[in-house]
């Protein structure tokens, strides 16, 4: 099971993958669970994101 800082560290690990590219303003989020239930079975696998 993830902990808040296994997901924490994983996300930064994303970040950090986008900045290496050029995208300083980029920052992965992980949506809440409010969001993952309500949203349509298509768009679970983007419950982390880039905004």
């Amino acid at each position: 099971m993830l902990t808040v800082s296994d997901l924490n560290q994983l996300l930064s690990d994303i970040t950090n993958k986008y900045l290496k590219r050029g995208h300083v303003t980029t920052r992965a989020y992980l949506t809440s669970k409010t969001d993952i239930q309500h949203a349509p079975t298509s768009q679970v696998s983007y419950c982390i994101g880039v905004d």
